[in-house]
């Protein structure tokens, strides 16, 4: 993934497949080592919310870029693609939730 940190999305690449974007009302925690997106991106989450959970809000994140570059992880919908299709939870599905983290067996 590519970041960057300005008010505008940047230029960009050659071309015209890559799509930049950012989200709105996000929250972060951070427990045992691990990170968590408790509420949905671009939901409706309060600063409050997110506080009771000891998290940190983002009004608007950082301009961001996917990029599936790793041979053999390369999403059939391009090198720039939002998701990839090809990945799945550990336990072979794609059962995940409304954040879109993995419900079943952890990696």
């Amino acid at each position: 993934m590519y970041a960057q940190f300005t008010t505008y999305p940047p230029e960009g690449f050659a071309g015209p497949n890559d799509h930049w974007h950012r989200h709105t009302n996000l929250c972060i925690t951070f427990e045992k080592g691990a990170i968590g997106i408790p509420f949905p991106p671009d939901g409706n989450v309060t600063d409050a919310q997110c506080k009771a959970l000891h998290g940190m809000f983002l009004r608007k994140t950082f301009w961001m870029l996917h990029a599936w570059v790793v041979p053999g992880w390369k999403s059939p919908q391009g090198v720039f693609s939002h998701a990839n299709v090809n990945l799945h939870c550990a336990d072979g599905t794609d059962h995940t939730d409304q954040t879109g983290f993995c419900v079943g067996a952890s990696a």
